[in-house]
């Protein structure tokens, strides 16, 4: 019965273990994201930065055509500074909730192993009870005064 209890929870360990590696490669894919995200939003910055010095070093007579335009591109540089800024909080976030999942399949992991080992140490304590049982057995009957003998 406890051998069957111990097949049972490792066939559960072996399926947990390969929640965690999927975990783990859900996580490696989301810090790559956020890598991503990060060059993007750095490039955006550059962008307006270079935006805002080219509308900062206008001189003489500019057009209120070209003013418009160069005001456009800093407020569209601006707000691609301030989409890349959201989507790498959302996946910062998203990087949060892997890594407590990760965690928590870690913990259970452990649980599992703990559980696992107090029933392989059951078992061998059974197994060496038995096997001390049928040794004085033995002994008893090799000595003539075992106890089927008697019966």
């Amino acid at each position: 019965m406890i051998r069957q209890r111990i097949a049972r929870f490792e066939r559960i360990y072996r399926a947990r273990e390969a929640e965690l590696d999927q975990r783990m490669t859900e996580l490696a894919r989301r810090r790559a994201e956020e890598e991503a995200h990060r060059r993007r939003l750095e490039a955006a910055q550059e962008m307006r930065h270079r935006a805002e010095a080219d509308f900062m070093s206008l001189c003489g007579t500019v057009s209120a055509r070209d003013m418009w335009m160069m005001r456009s591109s800093i407020d569209l540089a601006a707000q691609e500074v301030e989409s890349a800024g959201s989507d790498l909080s959302r996946c910062m976030e998203e990087i949060e909730r892997t890594m407590e999942a990760v965690t928590e399949s870690h913990r259970d992991l452990k649980v599992l192993e703990s559980f696992m080992g107090r029933l392989r140490s059951r078992l061998a304590a059974e197994e060496s009870r038995v096997e001390q049982s049928m040794l004085d057995e033995m002994a008893l009957r090799l000595r003539g005064g075992g106890v089927l003998d008697e019966a």
